[in-house]
Formats: C-alpha cells, structure tokens, sequence
C-alpha cells in the first residue's frame, strides 16, 4: 500500500519525502494498514489523502476506484506519516509489504507518544 504526497508539500518542514514509511487507520472501523509515500504529485489542486487501491482495501474498501473517489472511505482516515524513515540507498525500491510493516511495526513500538 502506498500514499502520494500533494504537490509542493514536500517543500515544508518536517514532512515524509517518497520512500518514507507511515500507518493509516480507518477512525470508524478501526481497521490499519502499513503504507510508503510511493510519489508526490497531483497538482496544485491537490489533497491530502491520495492512496493505492491496496491501501483502501487494506482500510476496509474493497473495490473503490482513486481515480473517480467511488467506494473511497467518506468519514476520516488518520495517517502518522514517520519522516526520515526512507531506507538508504538501493534498498529503497522496491520494497515488500512484510518488510513495510516489519518498519512501521518497529517505528510505532518506540516512538514515544504513540501507543
């Protein structure tokens, strides 16, 4: 599962970059997912919130289409995006999903704050 940041926002502080790793939780369900900034993009118009087809269905939404927002969650999705977390060099691409998650998995059993 991956994500795509909007265009420019790349540019601030404190922000994941592709490759950087984060875990999405469908507020409402409750369901969770690993996932890795794949790409940034989508123009200036664009959104937080963008995703792989493996990411919704992963949140609980099989058969949603990113392209036309159908079968896409209405209700709110949190992201904790682990910034720096990109592995180096030609590890970075690609990457498994059971590698993703080992990752986030580690990343969210010692960062402090979040349990």
């Amino acid at each position: 599962p991956y994500v795509v940041n909007p265009t420019g926002i790349g540019t601030l502080p404190h922000i994941g970059k592709p490759g950087d790793v984060g875990f999405a939780t469908h507020i409402a369900s409750g369901r969770t997912t690993s996932f890795i900034i794949g790409d940034a993009g989508g123009g200036n118009d664009a959104r937080l919130g963008e995703g792989s087809i493996a990411l919704f269905e992963a949140l609980g939404f099989p058969g949603s289409n990113p392209r036309t927002g159908a079968g896409l969650p209405r209700d709110a999705v949190q992201y904790i995006v682990f910034p720096g977390s990109r592995c180096p060099g030609a590890a970075i691409w690609p990457r498994r999903v059971a590698d993703i998650e080992a990752q986030v998995t580690d990343l969210l059993r010692n960062t402090p704050g979040i349990s």
